[in-house]
Formats: C-alpha cells, structure tokens, sequence
C-alpha cells in the first residue's frame, strides 16, 4: 500500500548522500544502505527498503512510494530525506516528468561513463546502454511500437557515430522517417559531423571526452523539448553548428551577414566576429537561397537584407555590408541590381 514519508528541517545523515537518492530515484533496482523510516496512511511507522521503492512522486513535503517486500536491516529516520527533496518552488515532480534514455555506444567505457553521468542528473528517470546499433534499433523498436507514453517508450537516444556496421547517423535517418520518434543527441569525438546532426534535427551535438556540464546542458534542453506545453511556440529560427573553443554552439542564420569562400571551408561573418565551418560556399548557396542570401563573386556570399550601399565606379561594381566593402562580380551585378531594385521598390 502507498504511504507518505514526513519530512522535517533536520540535516542529513552522512551515510545516505544525494547520488545514493539520485539512484533510487532513477528506478535503478540496487540495494540501498539502510531503509527509510516512513508512515502508512493509517500513521504506524514502519521501514521499506530503497531497492524495494517501484514508483516514487514528490508533493510539496512528501515522498509517495510503492513497496514491494518487507525490509530487514537499520531503518534510516524520515528527517534524513528532508534535504534530499529540498528544490525550487513549483509544481509537483512525478516520475512521468523524468527523461527515459537510451545510450548507443560500441565503447564499453565510453558507454559506462556516459551512463554514469546520465544515471546521476535529477531529470533522467532511467537510463539504459546498447553497445551497438543493432541492439539499440531493437530497443527503440520495442518503444516506437508502445509509443512515447508506454511502458517501454524511450525519450531521447545518445547517439556515438562510429560504431561498426550501422553508424549513428544511419540511426537517426532511420528514426526520423516516423512519426513520433525519439530526440536525438549525438555523442561523439568526432567534429566534422556536426552538420549532418543539424540536418538531422539533432537536438545537441556533445564532443567527447563528455563533461559533466556539457551533458547536463544536453539533458536540459531535452527536457524543456519534451516537457514543452502543448501551446504552439513560434518557429525556431533556421541554425548552424560551429566550433569555438571544443564546444559546439548553434549560430542563426539571420544573424549571418556574409560568407566567405576559404577552400571547403566558409567563413561566416556576423556583427560580433567570425567563424569557420566546414562546409563549401556553393552548399550554402543553394541552402540559404530561400533565406535571401545572394552570390556576389564567387568568393562572397551575402544576406540581401544586410546589403547597406551598392557602388558603382567606373566599371566595377561593390557592396557595403555593415563597415565591409565586398566586389561584385561582372557575372553578378545585374542580377544583383535586379534584386536590391525589386527589394526597395516593395
């Protein structure tokens, strides 16, 4: 039968730390040093072992719990969670509210330590490894055919991209060629993958050897993605993934003023600096064509609206994008013109 566990203001004792709570909590079936000392509805005291704890949700000062066993062993006092579930005001926490999550990694230790990290973050429920991505398209199967709200349904994958036979780029392109499939995170040492993640709708792109903050940050915004209210959010502006400083950032592309041809590589130039991508002018050219990016010179690709003077001088054409004087191309101007005059005319 459920009962309630009383909370008062006393610390905690030393020998039940928040990540032995953080396990329990998880759903994770290991045996918990002591017990808890809770009180039925009918307000006897009694023990229940932390491994014996199925379903747990918080109130404003109480631990709900469904035992199933007896427990033996040294009860630990109920004044001992009451740090543990110290948290922000705000609605209730329910495990429904937690993240279920799958990690795909052929690496025992990578896949171990990711697990650890995952495993030890308050807003993931559980958190299992496939060493494969054989084994982990079997898993997500099993969810995909409950759905998100069953028994086996999966929030989110982590996703490594090398792995023998299937990479975790196949994966993903796999996934989202349903419905209501699973977020996806990738995981990886590699950064020259980014962008295929972005157009893969990736949610994070976390370079290893993972850091604790990094992966919580990842954690974070699968979490508000998959606890969004039902009211319709205005349409995320359009992105792109560059590296500053090992750390993955996701650049607008409305904040974008030109581009800058450098071999493969282009150079994305905004009012705040620069940054080199791995990806060539001309693929940007027909991504961004939509967007109203226009080619100048077959160096030079630039956002029409960021465009502030067109010069004419003798025979040689430029434009001023913010304090940049950029050349225009013989082959260029007049269908640049064309443009500027049809975009002032209305």
């Amino acid at each position: 039968m459920p009962g309630v566990a009383r909370l008062g203001p006393d610390p905690l004792a030393d020998d039940f730390g928040p990540d032995a709570f953080a396990a329990l909590l998880a759903g994770e079936r290991r045996r918990i040093k002591g017990a808890l000392r809770v009180h039925g509805r009918t307000g006897e005291p009694r023990p229940v072992c932390g491994d014996t704890i199925r379903e747990v949700s918080f109130g404003d000062s109480s631990l709900q719990y469904r035992p199933t066993c007896r427990t033996g062993g040294r009860p630990l006092a109920d004044r001992r969670l009451s740090k543990l579930l110290e948290r922000p005001s705000g609605p209730a926490v329910t495990l429904r509210r937690m993240l279920r999550v799958l990690a795909v990694d052929d690496e025992e230790p990578a896949l171990g330590e990711l697990l650890y990290l995952l495993r030890a973050d308050p807003r993931v429920r559980t958190a299992e490894g496939a060493g494969d991505a054989t084994a982990g398209l079997r898993r997500i199967g099993r969810a995909l055919e409950t759905g998100p709200e069953g028994d086996d349904g999966i929030d989110v994958v982590f996703l490594d991209i090398h792995m023998p036979g299937l990479t975790g780029l196949d994966v993903a392109r796999l996934l989202a060629g349903f419905a209501r499939p699973p977020l996806v995170v990738f995981v990886t040492a590699h950064e020259g993958f980014a962008l295929q993640a972005f157009d893969l709708k990736a949610v994070d792109y976390v370079l290893k050897p993972v850091r604790r903050e990094r992966l919580a940050e990842a954690v974070r915004r699968v979490h508000d993605l998959v606890h969004a209210t039902a009211a319709p959010a205005p349409a995320a502006p359009e992105q792109i993934p560059v590296e500053l400083g090992g750390v993955t950032r996701f650049l607008a592309v409305d904040d974008i003023a030109y581009a800058e041809a450098h071999g493969d590589y282009a150079r994305l130039h905004t009012d705040h600096g620069s940054h080199l991508v791995r990806i060539p002018l001309s693929t940007l050219e027909e991504r961004w064509a939509a967007r109203g990016f226009v080619r100048i010179h077959r160096s030079h690709l630039v956002a029409l609206a960021r465009i502030d003077e067109l010069r004419l001088d003798g025979g040689a054409t430029s434009v001023r994008v913010g304090a940049t004087d950029l050349a225009v191309s013989r082959r260029h101007a007049r269908h640049l013109r064309d443009l500027l005059m049809r975009r002032a005319g209305g």
